[in-house]
């Protein structure tokens, strides 16, 4: 199970309309504004789910090995091949034999580099990033983002999400 469906910008965009709908059933009055909102910011999301498919239409594999397992939605919608994620849970340390699976899935796939969430902090992805001389990349699940928090940090950091990925799939 992924609970991280507003990754995917499709799942977003439905979550806007379940919003704007409780506004509108909370708040008749300003149903109009509710509406307006909703529409400006969906077309917002639409914009840049686009811009994740231009994307991906140049990429020449699409092969992501992830910290942990939080990026299923968009990696279903986007065509992306998750690898292997180094750990099942958030926090709870893999054990040696997945560690080995991981480390055969990597030369398999010829990964050079590890996507992780921002706060990542686990001995066992540093020596993974050491041992097999992986890079890192920011893939960030919207959870514990540190910085500002403002109105637009949710297509801010998709975007910086899909940066993230043309980096590492090298486009």
């Amino acid at each position: 199970y992924d609970p991280h469906s507003w990754l995917d910008p499709s799942h977003a965009m439905f979550q806007v309309g379940v919003i704007r709908d409780a506004l509108i059933r909370l708040d008749p009055d300003h149903a109009d504004f509710f509406r307006s909102n909703a529409e400006q910011y969906i077309e917002k999301i639409q914009s840049l789910d686009a811009a994740y498919f231009e994307m991906l239409q140049r990429a020449s594999q699409k092969n992501i090995l992830l910290s942990h397992a939080f990026y299923r939605y968009p990696a279903k919608r986007y065509g992306l091949n998750i690898v292997e994620t180094i750990e099942d849970e958030s926090a709870v340390e893999p054990t040696s034999g997945h560690i080995k699976d991981v480390i055969d899935r990597i030369n398999q796939f010829g990964i050079t580099t590890l996507l992780a969430e921002p706060n990542y902090n686990s001995n066992v992805l540093d020596v993974l990033l050491n041992d097999m001389n992986l890079k890192i990349e920011i893939l960030d699940p919207l959870e514990t983002s540190p910085g500002e928090v403002t109105r637009d940090t949710y297509l801010a950091i998709l975007e910086q999400n899909r940066l993230s990925l043309m980096r590492v799939l090298e486009l």
